[in-house]
């Protein structure tokens, strides 16, 4: 499949946080489709943080847009001054939650919304997670930090209380590694 030709893109809103395009754009059967409109994004990240117990890190944090405080996996955007995702995942999590993980991998990536977004959701797992400070949240932010057993972790997630679907993408990664949903070891 052909991808579209653009014939041309202007900016109509341009911020830190987001760009809203609008394109006009030639499909491979010549039928022209203007505007479609493109949000630009940086890169996200977020992570499923395991204690040496083997109890998660959550977050409840209150969104405007929805008008909701819901359950969350700590992270957000890749910033500028992150060497890249695996660095932006570490210093979300340290400013929300004041935790650090002993070992972090990355366990998938997934589009945010491929019709109209251009970023990508990177999914991390840390083990070992340990607070070692006061959570640090930016201004716009309004979080309390805890942690559940991944059974009622679980739960929570199946009732649809964590309300990101890329927080569930990254348990549904999470659920095909050996061990992590599991007492012992972390």
């Amino acid at each position: 499949m052909r991808n579209w030709d653009i014939l041309r893109s202007k900016s109509i809103v341009k911020d830190r946080w987001l760009t809203l395009r609008a394109d006009e754009c030639r499909k491979a059967d010549g039928t022209i489709v203007a505007p479609y409109y493109v949000l630009e994004y940086p890169d996200w990240v977020n992570i499923l943080a395991l204690t040496p117990q083997k109890d998660i890190v959550v977050i409840r944090q209150y969104r405007h847009g929805i008008r909701e405080s819901i359950l969350e996996l700590p992270g957000g955007a890749v910033d500028l001054c992150d060497s890249g995702p695996a660095d932006a995942v570490q210093r979300e999590l340290r400013e929300e939650t004041g935790y650090v993980v002993k070992e972090l991998s990355e366990i998938g990536s997934i589009s945010a919304l491929p019709h109209s977004h251009t970023n990508k959701i990177r999914c991390f797992l840390g083990r070992g997670a340990v607070q070692i400070a006061k959570p640090q949240p930016e201004t716009t932010e309004q979080i309390e930090v805890s942690t559940m057993p991944s059974d009622k972790f679980l739960q929570s997630a199946y009732r649809g209380e964590f309300g990101h679907p890329h927080h569930l993408a990254t348990i549904f990664f999470a659920l095909a590694i050996p061990g992590v949903f599991s007492k012992g070891e972390a």
